[in-house]
């Protein structure tokens, strides 16, 4: 096994005395007033949430960070491991990270002539003024009293069996730090804040005494050593500039939580919780882990789910890149009729639940179920679109084709009887036995071939969608394709930072069985 831990951190030479031998806390925080403690929760299950999603505002805008970190322990090394959601930014990713980072950063204007990325730049400043520009303080200053001991990881996390919050930040210096944070703490009207300090991390929560128990189960059975965090960081590989890591109960948490509503709200986050909800209700599913990082430079999202029972491995793949070469969208699926019987008796269940019954959905749709369905989606599905012409005479001029290995007089019979062949949809045989369905014949010609001048061939599919090989779902769009539509109206500046935009890709498959690992990339040239 490894001595690289999934977290980056290198585990000392055999023989060596580790730094990881903790020592207790030097001083003990003051006891703050006890008033009511309303105030504090909101304020600390804030700061958790935006470092839950991903660190927020810094992960909005994260290039040129700069490293400097002394320390060898990680947040995760202090957070408990009872711990049942964690998320957090590092501001010293490693000088890879860094070079790729500044040269996606340099591509766009807005970015390049708004952040400075010289040595002498401090994004932590750019940060800590994002976190803190709703809530104007004239006595909070930053190079008063964040400068001198800010360190380059933030992190937060959920208690597990409470909806106690923590927020883990390093800090150089103890007693800068904490009265840093005190000055914060009633600038946001705080309460009740508790602090606690170890090893070159302060840890701020509702109150003291779950900052306290917070350190103490940290310091006994941290988060990094847990089993579950271990193996779902092994699956994401080496993590980068921000990481997050949830059991199922952790994302029910979130999912409910009014303080991770609000960070999407402030930070202009994708509303991606509610999606994570859905994830935790899923019925096997048994924890996650992420991490955003720069691949080939380009930003790089990894995610790996695992099951507590084993999800099949598909034999196949989705096939994208055997699509024509200018292809501009594509989606595909893999062994998508055995999908259907695996999960046939779900969707009868979900469709009944809708108040609609299979008999219902075959009288207005005059369709078989499930066998029509299975016909459809074949082995391998792709739906495909080509470079749409400038003008068009009539639909069959749009070049879009859905594409299988499937029957194809089964797949015929189905187009007639329900009368999409009327709209003068025709059925192309290709290579190995794949059915393509379009209207546009020369479409359905090259998409069919399936032999010369494909998109896995071209540079910028294979840097967009680097898991062609093993995907069961893709999705892959060409940007460069629909610049003139997305620019259309805006002004210059806005049209020069979407020029670099090139092409987004993303895919999905399983892994051992339990994983499924999804991986997503922003391409800019």
């Amino acid at each position: 096994m490894s001595d690289q831990r999934p977290d980056g951190y290198a585990a000392p030479e055999s023989g060596s005395t580790p730094e990881h031998q903790w020592e207790a806390a030097s001083a003990q925080p003051e006891k703050a007033p006890r008033a009511s403690g309303t105030a504090a929760k909101a304020g600390i299950a804030g700061l958790a949430a935006v470092a839950l999603l991903g660190g927020g505002v810094a992960v909005a805008d994260p290039f040129g960070w700069r490293g400097g970190s002394s320390s060898k322990l990680v947040a995760a090394d202090i957070v408990p491991a009872s711990a049942s959601a964690y998320g957090g930014v590092n501001l010293d990713p490693g000088i890879s990270q860094q070079v790729e980072m500044v040269k996606f950063a340099m591509k766009f204007p807005g970015i390049k002539d708004n952040i400075n990325l010289s040595e002498q730049g401090d994004i932590k400043q750019q940060v800590w003024e994002s976190v803190t520009k709703d809530k104007p303080c004239t006595d909070v200053n930053y190079d008063a009293d964040s400068k001198p001991w800010l360190g380059d990881q933030i992190a937060g996390a959920v208690l597990d069996s409470t909806k106690n919050s923590i927020v883990v930040v390093q800090a150089s210096d103890e007693a800068k730090a904490r009265t840093g944070m005190e000055k914060l703490g009633k600038c946001w009207d705080w309460k009740t804040v508790g602090l606690a300090y170890r090893d070159g991390f302060l840890v701020a929560a509702e109150s003291q005494t779950v900052a306290d128990k917070a350190v103490a189960d940290g310091k006994a059975n941290p988060l990094s050593k847990r089993a579950e965090y271990t193996e779902d960081f092994g699956k994401v590989g080496t993590q980068g500039v921000a990481s997050f890591w949830a059991t199922k109960e952790g994302l029910e948490k979130l999912a409910e939580s009014d303080a991770v509503t609000k960070a999407e709200g402030d930070t202009g986050l994708p509303s991606a919780i509610p999606s994570a909800g859905s994830l935790a209700g899923a019925q096997d599913f048994r924890s996650m882990a992420g991490t955003l990082r720069f691949a080939d430079g380009n930003p790089e999202m990894r995610v790996a789910s695992k099951s507590n029972t084993a999800m099949k491995t598909s034999t196949t793949h989705t096939g994208l890149d055997k699509l024509p070469s200018d292809t501009t969208v594509a989606i595909g699926m893999s062994d998508g009729s055995q999908a259907v019987d695996d999960n046939w008796e779900l969707a009868k269940k979900a469709l009944e639940e809708s108040g609609m019954t299979v008999a219902d959905l075959e009288r207005q749709a005059n369709v078989k179920l499930p066998d029509d369905l299975k016909t459809l989606l074949g082995e391998d599905l792709r739906i495909s679109v080509g470079k749409i012409p400038t003008s068009m005479a009539s639909p069959t001029d749009l070049p879009i084709a859905i594409s299988s290995k499937t029957d194809k007089v089964k797949l015929q019979e189905l187009l007639d009887r329900t009368q999409v062949s009327a709209a003068g949809i025709t059925v192309t045989e290709g290579q190995d036995g794949v059915q393509v369905a379009a209207m546009n014949t020369s479409w359905a010609q090259l998409v069919a071939s399936g032999k010369e001048n494909l998109l896995g061939e071209q540079d910028v599919f294979k840097t967009a969608y680097p898991t062609a090989e093993q995907a069961q779902f893709g999705l892959y769009v060409n940007i460069d394709a629909f610049k003139s539509q997305l620019t259309s109206g805006m002004s210059a500046a806005d049209k020069a930072n979407i020029e670099p935009l090139q092409a987004v890709g993303i895919s999905s498959h399983t892994e051992d069985a339990n994983y499924g690992v999804m991986v997503a990339r922003v391409t800019a040239k």
